[in-house]
């Protein structure tokens, strides 16, 4: 597995039904640390590797969990090699958010107006006559800032003139897209499909919703079952995913509304990838995991099983992760609960490495024969793990369930 830190559960868990799984992360500077080479030494059934090409005849299966690694992808394919991942052509859609505004109008799909700005001060120029949007920025920016509403400039000027400082010399040149909100004036839910692609879209995936940053609700369905304004955008874009070499998990963002009373879904955003969440429960949701990866890799046809109908996670941060290392206490046998990222294991004490790339330390998972009972035991699982400035969203799943009453009053809720 090539990863960059934040998969290093997926790899435990294809562990537990192939033997040992070899975890390559980059982590070579002008002057290298320890803090991303450790990443992945000594956690259980994992043999990290420091030389990616050693080897690569005996290797079975190359799984890129992540986004990002599309020409390396390409040219181990080109060799006839079997790869799970997302090629160059597919991870365009969503490393650069105006190439997706570009096939989602050649698809005749929905999407919020937006225009583009050249550089901070043009931003800010537009900023102060154009209140209530939203910023986004490409990929090369996301280590710094994620898509942000101003509701207008007095409000929001803290924030843009540290995103100035953060940009340094490169403010001028970064290119910044501000949308307009996808139903002024009215009250939206956001949805999303979590589904695997390799040609098709698999038979059966995740159909949920997220609260960014602090939890996911969702339910395994068969692909046919998806409620009919989600299926409009995914069979849109089912022959761009096609072209695009597409042969790993991916989801969906989309903000759904009424338009003249009709429901219509707009694509916001494509995670061309595992997304964080739900990484978690589709990787313990599945019960035949490997099999999935390997037969995807190799555009085989492949039928996910999944343990129980219903999933949730709750995302746990740490307040002083990103500055030290943190030491985590969590007893092993529950790592099938709780999926620790961006760690590794020294002795017998497990530690969270810094990597100033945000505060997640884990996904807390649950399952269950419905919604509240997953609920309910993603709650018990945030209680197997502590560590210093452990911090969660108590009341996540109650904001959640106002969200998804008003997504059922459309038709796109979990039972429609």
């Amino acid at each position: 597995m090539y990863d960059k830190g934040l998969f290093i559960h997926i790899a435990q868990r294809l562990a537990e039904d192939v033997g040992t799984m070899e975890y390559f992360s980059p982590y070579e500077e002008a002057f290298t640390r320890p803090h991303k080479k450790r990443l992945g030494e000594g956690v259980p059934g994992i043999n990290r590797i420091y030389h990616f090409f050693e080897n690569i005849d005996d290797v079975d299966l190359f799984i890129f969990p992540d986004v990002g690694m599309g020409d390396l992808i390409n040219d181990l394919r080109e060799r006839g090699k079997r790869v799970y991942g997302v090629g160059l052509e597919g991870q365009q859609i969503e490393l650069v958010r105006f190439e997706l505004k570009k096939i989602l109008k050649q698809r005749g799909l929905f999407s919020a107006p937006y225009v583009e700005k050249d550089g901070f001060d043009k931003l800010v120029a537009h900023l102060m006559n154009n209140p209530d949007v939203y910023v986004k920025v490409n990929d090369d920016c996301r280590g710094i800032v994620e898509s942000f509403y101003v509701k207008d400039f007095k409000s929001a000027k803290n924030k843009l003139y540290k995103l100035a400082f953060d940009l340094d010399c490169f403010a001028e040149t970064t290119p910044f897209m501000v949308e307009q909100p996808i139903f002024p004036g009215k009250k939206g839910v956001e949805m999303g499909d979590d589904w695997s692609f390799a040609n098709d879209y698999l038979p059966f995936g995740c159909y949920g919703i997220e609260r960014k940053g602090d939890s996911y609700g969702g339910r395994f369905i068969p692909y046919e079952k998806l409620p009919q304004p989600v299926r409009v955008v995914t069979d849109a874009m089912r022959p761009v995913f096609k072209r695009g070499d597409v042969r790993s998990a991916r989801s969906t963002e989309i903000r759904f509304g009424r338009i003249d009373g009709k429901v219509v879904g707009s694509f916001g955003d494509a995670c061309q990838r595992f997304g964080c969440p739900p990484s978690g429960v589709i990787t313990r949701g599945y019960s035949n995991l490997p099999e999935i990866f390997y037969r995807m890799a190799g555009l085989e046809p492949v039928v996910p099983k999944f343990t129980k109908e219903y999933c949730a996670e709750i995302i746990v941060g740490g307040s002083s992760v990103n500055d030290e290392a943190v030491e985590i206490f969590l007893d092993e046998k529950h790592m099938n609960r709780v999926l620790l990222r961006q760690y590794c294991k020294i002795g017998d004490q497990i530690f969270r490495v810094p990597q100033k790339d945000g505060t997640l330390v884990c996904e807390c998972i649950g399952f269950g024969d419905s919604l509240i009972e997953a609920q309910q035991q993603a709650r018990e699982s945030v209680e197997l793990v502590d560590f210093e400035g452990k911090t969660w969203q108590v009341d996540t799943f109650d904001e959640m369930d106002g969200e998804l009453e008003r997504a059922s009053k459309m038709g796109v809720g979990l039972a429609s």
